[in-house]
């Protein structure tokens, strides 16, 4: 559909264990020639600069990862119809109060991310877990905040403009062992041989996307393995 409207529909229904749902439209439809070549990676139809081809191909891939379809065909209206087919299970229980990893009240982390939205949504989190954040969008930035007070974990994204997270991790090796210690890279798909230069750190990594309960999980065991900051820690770099 584009500026002169139309009717989006949305069904979904439950058969014999599986959900059905159902996204239907009133625009032109989707050609039967490209049908199969619209969940591609980087396909699309629209001009340049108005769009990636990348949604459906994501929409694709989430839904076949929880062992699903998704397929397009046409409505009754001319329109397109998108149909997804997904399993229905029982939720999975959350984890509870006493199987949650234990946190030091008093931890204070460093995030360092040059992106200000993705660095406060990590900052959120860790917040949620009663921990006191501080957030550096530059190495320059987190050096000065380094140089003040110590850390007991240190967040670094790895793709950043200026120095990249491992050349962050290198140079406080280099200056502060113990800081770079506690060190947990933060990452989403990387070239391989930056994703090689991560593993050669032998860092733990947080992958993105992540969920709470895999950032609870690697935060606790990263400060209950004894590497949190000592109080007399140095504080210059």
């Amino acid at each position: 559909m584009d500026e002169s409207g139309g009717t989006l529909t949305v069904r979904s229904r439950l058969t014999a264990g599986r959900l059905r749902i159902e996204v239907e439209d009133t625009g032109p439809g989707v050609p039967a020639e490209i049908r199969t070549r619209i969940f591609d990676p980087f396909f699309t139809t629209k001009p340049v600069g108005t769009g990636t081809g990348l949604g459906l191909s994501v929409a694709h891939g989430i839904i076949a990862a929880h062992e699903g379809r998704v397929w397009v065909e046409e409505s009754p209206t001319g329109g397109a119809r998108f149909v997804i087919d997904l399993p229905v299970r029982a939720a999975t229980p959350q984890i509870g109060e006493r199987e949650a990893p234990s946190l030091p009240a008093d931890a204070r982390v460093l995030v360092i991310d040059d992106e200000e939205p993705v660095a406060r949504v990590l900052s959120d989190l860790l917040e949620e877990l009663g921990l006191h954040v501080e957030i550096a969008n530059s190495a320059s930035a987190a050096r000065a905040l380094l140089a003040r007070a110590p850390f007991d974990l240190i967040t670094v994204d790895v793709i950043m403009p200026d120095e990249n997270g491992v050349e962050v991790w290198k140079r406080l090796r280099a200056e502060d062992p113990s800081a770079a210690a506690r060190v947990v890279f933060v990452t989403g798909n990387v070239d391989p041989s930056i994703q090689a230069a991560v593993d050669s750190t032998g860092r733990p990594v947080l992958v993105k996307p992540y969920t709470f309960k895999a950032l609870h999980t690697l935060v606790a065991n990263s400060l209950g393995g004894g590497l949190r900051a000592p109080s007399d820690a140095p504080r210059s770099l």
